[in-house]
């Protein structure tokens, strides 16, 4: 099932089972540029790249986050990597336009563990507040969630055909076929403007009523549209969401 978050409402969801089980998502982001960025000068933040991270984080049935390993994020390599590989954040972008996707998480739903009963996205601007951003400046942001599955492969293979090229951050003579492994988009600036932060969607568990060959209760994941501006940076997203002391 795939659908376009521009066209349902927040809280709308849909199951990541029902058709076919997916059980590898990635999270991939994608902005264009600052064109003014040419023009920067020391008096001038706004001509400052525009520098957009992905992040995550892992709750239990309280929505709150209970260690800091279980928040995903650009800080360094020991904070891009949670629950033994079972979510992975690329490396950081800082400038937007590589060719296909800027950055991504990878979350893998069968090996994050039965006490992980929520994965949230979302999408923060590095340092808005001082570069005087926000998501409607940004050109061209975006973000889509992908069956991992099956992009995964593709990609590879084509990044292995195309390797110089996008080693040299030039456009193939080959086009990136966005559809394979697509489940949904979102245009960010779309639908924000003044926002920093934006917490993007949930990705959940719920009980079957069955059990599973483990005799353990089954569950299935679901993906809920948020869609919830927040101002304040990254630190309000982290208020909202931690049970442990903020980092």
């Amino acid at each position: 099932m795939a659908f376009d978050l521009k066209k349902v409402t927040k809280g709308e969801t849909f199951s990541l089972s029902k058709e076919r089980k997916i059980t590898r998502v990635r999270a991939c982001l994608q902005w264009d540029p600052n064109p003014d960025v040419s023009k920067n000068t020391s008096n001038n933040a706004k001509a400052k790249a525009y520098d957009l991270d992905v992040i995550a984080f892992i709750t239990g049935p309280d929505g709150k986050v209970k260690r800091y390993t279980d928040f995903v994020w650009f800080k360094d390599a020991s904070t891009r990597t949670a629950r033994k590989g079972a979510v992975q954040l690329s490396d950081d972008e800082q400038t937007g336009g590589k060719v296909g996707d800027d950055e991504w998480i990878i979350i893998d739903l069968e090996n994050i563990g039965d006490d992980a009963t929520s994965i949230f996205i979302g999408i923060a601007i590095y340092e808005a507040e001082e570069r005087g951003q926000n998501f409607g400046q940004v050109p061209n942001a975006k973000i889509r969630l992908l069956d991992d599955i099956v992009y995964a492969p593709y990609f590879a293979a084509y990044s292995e055909r195309n390797k110089e090229a996008l080693a040299l951050n030039v456009a193939p003579a080959e086009e990136l076929d966005l559809s394979v492994g697509h489940l949904t988009g979102y245009d960010l600036q779309e639908n924000f403007s003044t926002e920093t932060v934006v917490l993007c969607s949930e990705i959940y568990r719920e009980a079957t009523g069955q059990s599973g060959s483990d005799d353990k209760p089954a569950t299935n994941w679901n993906f809920r549209a948020i869609g919830r501006g927040i101002s304040g940076g990254l630190g309000a997203l982290v208020f909202d969401h931690f049970q442990v002391p903020n980092p």
